[in-house]
């Protein structure tokens, strides 16, 4: 496997693709999303 050019390939892909990732500002999303969904619950109900 640590031997095979494509698996080499791939992990360097995938790294790539990990690094554009900004995992602070994606959690802040997510939370910020849960935070506020009891909210848009309560002003569709009335």
């Amino acid at each position: 496997m640590l031997n095979d050019k494509s698996y080499r390939q791939r992990v360097q892909t995938l790294s790539e693709e990990f690094a554009q990732y900004q995992p602070v500002q994606l959690v802040e999303q997510y939370v910020n999303g849960l935070l506020n969904e009891p909210h848009q619950r309560l002003a569709r109900a009335i």
